[in-house]
C-alpha cells in the first residue's frame, strides 16, 4: 500500500486538497446527529459541500457529505474523491467507515444529494 504525501501546497500526492472551513451547525436543521456534531463546508468547481460529522456512545462516528450547486439547487451527489477526502479528514484513519443500503422499509433519503458513512459497529 503507498503513503499519501502532502505537501506545502496543500497538495495530496501531486493532488489538489479540498480547502474545508468550520460552520456553525444549521439551528433550523433536524441533522440526525447527536449535540456536539460539528459542521463543515468546502468550495468546489461547481458548487458547495457540506460535511456534517458526529460521533455517539452507541453508534460511533458518522459522517454525511452533500453537495448544493452554485445556483443554490440540489444537482449532485458528491464524488468519491470528495466523499473520501472527507472521510479521511474528519475521521480517525483506524476506524472502517461504511456506506451501505438497508432493507427497504428502513430506507429513510432526507436530502437528495447527500451520502452517509457510519462506523462499522464492533470497532
Amino acid at each position: 500500500m503507498s503513503r499519501l504525501r502532502i505537501d506545502s501546497d496543500n497538495k495530496r500526492d501531486g493532488v489538489k486538497m479540498i480547502s474545508w472551513k468550520e460552520v456553525d451547525v444549521p439551528k433550523n436543521f433536524d441533522t440526525g446527529f447527536e449535540a456536539g456534531a460539528k459542521a463543515y463546508v468546502a468550495h468546489v468547481w461547481d458548487g458547495l459541500l457540506m460535511t456534517m460529522v458526529g460521533k455517539s456512545d452507541q453508534a460511533g462516528w458518522h459522517i454525511s457529505v452533500s453537495h448544493v450547486g452554485k445556483n443554490g439547487k440540489f444537482r449532485r451527489l458528491p464524488n468519491w474523491d470528495e466523499i473520501k477526502e472527507a472521510r479521511y479528514k474528519f475521521t480517525p484513519n483506524e476506524v472502517t467507515m461504511v456506506l451501505y443500503l438497508p432493507p427497504m422499509e428502513q430506507y429513510v433519503n432526507a436530502h437528495p444529494t447527500c451520502m452517509n458513512l457510519f462506523q462499522v459497529k464492533g470497532e
